[in-house]
């Protein structure tokens, strides 16, 4: 769990030592992913700021409306000021080559907001690719999308 700052009156960048210490993190340039499940990561950028969530849920039951039966999904979602930045791209490239991702899964589904072109085309930089498939809920259109490790 991650500790509040306001409680303690730790700066964020402590918070995050703090929480890269008591849980996995996985490294990468300019980026902490910190889990503690293997399908949530908390995203930090170089100077412990929080800027968002990655995350892999696993396979829903068949019988579940719009599931996807053949891999998990993946959702990110990165803070307005850190958007276009490659912050994005870096977390699914790290969290997708992992050891312990690639060695459980062989296909990653994804779907984003048809208006999220960014966050569309950080998933084909990460070699996903567009299904065809759209569907539809109270928040908009999304267009899924595959990635086959």
């Amino acid at each position: 769990m991650m500790i509040e700052a306001t409680n303690l009156g730790h700066t964020q960048a402590q918070t995050a030592t703090q929480t890269k210490k008591t849980k996995p993190s996985i490294e990468t340039k300019r980026m902490s992913l910190v889990t503690s499940d293997w399908h949530v990561f908390e995203l930090y950028n170089e100077d412990g700021v929080y800027i968002g969530t990655l995350s892999l849920m696993p396979m829903a039951a068949s019988d579940d409306e719009g599931a996807c039966p053949h891999g998990p999904q993946l959702w990110l979602d990165i803070k307005a000021p850190f958007r276009l930045k490659g912050y994005g791209n870096e977390a699914v490239d790290a969290v997708l080559s992992h050891d312990k991702i690639m060695k459980k899964h062989r296909v990653i589904n994804a779907t984003h907001l048809v208006e999220q072109m960014g966050l569309g085309q950080a998933l084909i930089e990460a070699g996903f690719l567009y299904t065809g498939r759209r569907t539809e809920s109270d928040q908009g259109i999304y267009r899924h999308m595959i990635r086959i490790l």
